[in-house]
């Protein structure tokens, strides 16, 4: 038995199947009649039953020469599983690069699971440059066509400002569009000790991290999947470890999520460091331990994760794994509140207002909370007091210089989307 690619295809087929007369070995031959005459719906669906078994013994090789023919006259669904034939060096030698060449192929023609792959190809660099900005685009065509992985990436990348300037209301949009069609099962539950900006934690996002190529998640079954993570690939082991953590097709183990978390990070995956940083933290799957969160953190902090940094900079100003340092906190925080990451601008503030770190300066606290107010005015609540309050006891010439720089920082984090949010 092994993963199909195609399994969101095969309720179709076979309901079709069922509501003829014909058995399915009655219309395997009825599909390679036609096919043999050059018709490529034909030539699609015999692909797809020597893939499936349906009607005749399966085939992979037979199936790949009939999905050729039909998606070299431009059938969509033969495009995308051919390439995934490519993706994973399935009866055919394993070539990323052509199997990016038929995810185009069939996501410019708007099939959504062609979208979201050639998605996780530009997320990842697998085929192509990594190109998180281009990840973001083609989430975002299948998100919007219904695809709950699509959804939670697109989410994914706006959390972690990834390809896209950091909005946690878009983020949660995207989240909550996937969980309400059952995508995430479970989420975890974080200790939560921030001083600043309460409510924000180290758990990861709830949303699916991109991965490999996968219609329905993780499906614990031997084949095309699972011997994509017995390879030893980074991504895979990545969501395998998302499999456990969030009970897709497998009972929740985070103990087993911690072991692929951790193959993952120790190959240098970002955000298998960030999930596995979370897991020491809030004591999930592993014996709590602040000071090995940390060190998982930074490691994707260097890397350039936002969330990462975020948490590195949080952990030094409430002293949690690490001395209390609020010069490091003011530099963790600094690099993500010019990312347009809300929190960190917040939090930024607050130091600035309090004289953490730095001599106390109304000016540069006003400036931040103002700032933090546009990026995220929904979950920030009470920032729009303390913006006010400072801004009470500004000078008008401070005030001026503030909001001139204020300007000049909202155009740099992201300007179509800074534009947008200050005209609200």
């Amino acid at each position: 038995m092994h993963l199909s690619a195609r399994s969101w295809i095969a309720a179709v087929v076979l309901s079709l199947l069922a509501g003829c007369s014909d058995s399915p070995q009655e219309k395997f031959e009825t599909y390679k009649a036609k096919a043999a005459q050059g018709d490529r719906f034909a030539q699609y669906e015999l692909g797809f039953c020597f893939d499936e078994g349906i009607g005749v013994n399966q085939d992979l090789a037979q199936a790949v020469n009939w999905y050729s023919k039909a998606a070299d006259q431009g059938h969509a669904p033969a495009q995308h599983n051919l390439a995934n034939f490519y993706y994973f060096g399935v009866v055919v030698a394993k070539d990323p690069v052509q199997a990016i060449s038929w995810y185009r192929k069939a996501a410019e023609q708007g099939h959504a699971l062609a979208q979201y792959n050639l998605g996780v190809c530009y997320y990842n660099g697998i085929g192509v440059e990594k190109n998180q900005v281009q990840a973001v685009s083609w989430y975002r065509k299948a998100a919007e066509q219904g695809l709950a992985m699509a959804q939670y990436n697109l989410g994914n990348c706006y959390w972690n400002g990834n390809g896209i300037a950091w909005d946690n209301t878009q983020a949660g949009f995207w989240t909550r569009k996937a969980t309400a069609q059952g995508y995430a099962k479970a989420q975890y539950n974080p200790r939560t000790p921030y001083a600043n900006a309460g409510g924000f934690d180290h758990s990861p996002p709830p949303a699916w991290v991109p991965g490999a190529p996968t219609p329905k998640g993780c499906i614990k079954v031997a084949g095309w999947y699972r011997g994509a993570v017995e390879q030893g690939h980074a991504i895979d082991q990545l969501n395998e470890g998302l499999c456990f953590a969030f009970e897709q097709g497998v009972e929740k183990d985070f103990v087993q999520a911690v072991s692929w978390y951790r193959k993952s990070a120790e190959q240098g995956d970002a955000q298998a460091q960030v999930n596995l940083g979370a897991c020491y933290y809030n004591g999930v799957g592993v014996a709590l331990d602040d000071a090995q969160a940390i060190s998982w953190w930074r490691k994707a902090a260097d890397q350039g994760h936002i969330s990462a940094q975020f948490n590195l900079g949080a952990c030094y100003d409430n002293g949690i794994g690490v001395p209390k340092d609020f010069a490091q906190a003011l530099t963790w925080y600094r690099k993500v509140a010019e990312r347009g990451h809300a929190p960190g601008q917040y939090n930024l503030g607050i130091m600035h207002e309090k004289g953490h770190g730095v001599p106390k300066d109304d000016a540069e606290a006003y400036l931040w909370f103002k700032l933090s107010w546009i990026c995220d005015n929904e979950h920030l609540k009470d920032v729009r007091k303390l913006r006010d309050d400072v801004e009470q006891r500004l000078s008008p010439e401070q005030k001026d210089l503030a909001n001139k720089r204020f300007t000049e920082l909202l155009n740099a984090i992201e300007p179509k989307i800074a534009a947008k949010k200050a005209g609200k």
